[in-house]
């Protein structure tokens, strides 16, 4: 259901901005990916991006919205305490597992 969701958003939404879905989902990406790396220095995987569009939470839809919510789980993640490698918590968004790296 996910998927459909998301193709569907994606092909509405290339056919309003440039007619096609490649370069709607690769901009929302690369935009996503350049702005948590300027607010927070992560870079989150691409995955990470699609599944946390494809959950469709409105107030989560543009791609410095997406930044913002992955920079504060990036960053409570890190803050919290950790009693050992098994036991880190993975930084969530809307439910979605945040997967990336620190680039400074």
């Amino acid at each position: 259901m996910k998927r459909f969701v998301l193709l569907a958003a994606m092909t509405l939404g290339g056919c309003a901005t440039t007619g096609t879905v490649g370069t709607t989902t690769s901009t929302i990406v690369a935009d996503t990916q350049q702005a948590a790396t300027v607010a927070c220095g992560f870079v989150p995987t691409a995955a990470t991006v699609l599944n946390i569009v494809a959950v469709g939470n409105p107030l989560i839809a543009t791609a410095d919205a997406i930044a913002q919510a992955i920079c504060s789980a990036v960053a409570a993640s890190a803050a919290a305490p950790k009693a050992g490698r098994l036991r880190a918590t993975v930084p969530t968004v809307n439910g979605v597992a945040v997967h990336g790296r620190f680039i400074r």
